[in-house]
This record gives structure tokens, C-alpha cells and sequence, in this order.
């Protein structure tokens, strides 16, 4: 089952949940946006077991965040070249920086923009969450 594939999009992000019981996620994106890259070989891919996905999903959906067995979901405002937080706001230029959720399992993270994780949400949710 495929919750998106969108070899075009700035990630390159395609996310798939498999017979073994995992979702595995991979995408394009290169440091400081992401800490593993490989992408379409075994060595690239993320994968987080599908119940602990799918319940990622649904808390985020409700409270914007979740920190559970190794899996956080949090959005950040960030600047886009150097992936660090972007805090004052006075110094904010809207083309420099954007609002991500960081997708983190274990020791390896990605960043994704807003809008491609809330499509990702929307797939979950729609289809039952199993």
C-alpha cells in the first residue's frame, strides 16, 4: 500500500507499507534536511513498523506532535539550506525558511514540508489506519 509517491516533489519522498508489517519511507533529500540518503537501494530506506506509523499519525493529526518508541513527529520553522530552527522572528524571511515536520525513527530523521505530511495524514487517516 502506497501512501505517497511523489518522485517529483521537493523530497522526492515515496512511502509504502509492506507484507512484513513495516512502512518504508525514501526521498531525495540531502543534508542538513535529512541524515540518511541512498535513495532506492535497502540501505536508504526508512523503516518504522506500521502500527507504531500509523499511531504516529493519528496522535499527530489531533495534537500536531507525538514522542513514542522512538518515533517523534514535530513541526519546526526552519531555514531551508541550513535545516536550523528559525526562532526570531524579526529576522524571519519567508523565502528563506518554511515550516517542516521532522519525521525522526531511531538515530535517523528527515525534514518534510508541511504540506507533504499533512497529504500523507489525510492517505492514512482515509484509509483506516491499518
Amino acid at each position: 500500500m502506497s501512501y505517497i509517491r511523489c518522485f517529483h516533489s521537493p523530497e522526492g519522498l515515496y512511502i509504502w507499507a509492506d507484507t512484513e508489517g513495516y512502512v518504508n519511507i525514501t526521498h531525495c533529500l540531502k543534508k542538513p534536511l535529512s541524515n540518511f540518503f541512498n535513495f532506492a537501494s535497502p540501505e536508504g530506506t526508512l523503516k518504522i513498523p506500521r502500527k507504531l506509523f500509523h499511531d504516529g499519525v493519528k496522535a499527530y493529526d489531533k495534537h500536531h506532535q507525538y514522542n513514542k518508541n522512538e518515533l517523534s513527529l514535530y513541526i519546526y520553522h526552519v531555514f531551508i539550506k541550513t535545516g536550523k530552527l528559525a526562532t526570531n522572528k524579526k529576522l524571519l524571511d519567508k523565502r528563506k525558511s518554511a515550516y517542516f515536520v521532522k519525521l525522526q525513527y531511531k538515530n535517523k530523521f528527515l525534514f518534510m514540508w508541511e504540506v507533504t505530511w499533512a497529504y500523507v495524514v489525510r492517505n492514512v487517516l482515509d484509509r483506516g489506519g491499518t
